[in-house]
């Protein structure tokens, strides 16, 4: 249990130390191979930008996950006053 606990801190100071980077980027900034961190009302994705599509949204893969998907899935309710985008190393 302390073991669970400890992972969910360290999880946690690390997203912090990631959001205080100095600025969120935009969204005709990201390319194809890099990673980022992107957080909306509350939720937390660390994705890897796979590929740029015609209509100038992007396939991601969840780093977690693995899963792929539009990054249009992430902002299809909108973006809340919490949203932000940061490259992750």
């Amino acid at each position: 249990m302390i073991f669970i606990i400890l992972a969910t801190f360290e999880t946690a100071y690390r997203i912090e130390e990631e959001e205080k980077r100095p600025m969120a980027i935009a969204f005709d900034t990201l390319r194809v191979g890099k990673k980022y961190l992107v957080k909306n009302y509350g939720e937390v994705n660390r994705v890897e930008v796979v590929e740029r599509t015609a209509e100038g949204d992007f396939i991601v893969k969840d780093l977690l996950t693995l899963e792929k998907f539009s990054l249009s899935e992430i902002t299809q309710y909108g973006m809340s006053k919490d949203f932000d985008l940061f490259e992750i190393r």
